[in-house]
């Protein structure tokens, strides 16, 4: 089974796109909340980076894990 797609809304999605909202170079973010998964799209502005932002994501991701839940 896994959480309810508002409790992965809730405690997953909003958290980390809140945190993804302060990357530089983002056109625009989607997502999408369903019963045990979170999915986030991010596209960037054209010329960006890709690598540069692949480490800042992963560093978001990081910087949130401590407040994610188990």
């Amino acid at each position: 089974p896994g959480a309810s797609a508002k409790m992965v809304e809730t405690n997953i999605t909003t958290p980390l796109e809140s945190e993804f909202g302060t990357l530089p170079s983002i056109d625009y973010m989607t997502s999408k909340s369903t019963q045990g998964s979170s999915q986030i799209t991010i596209r960037f502005i054209f010329g960006t980076d890709v690598n540069e932002m692949a480490n800042k994501v992963r560093a978001a991701i990081s910087a949130k894990m401590s407040e994610l839940p188990d």
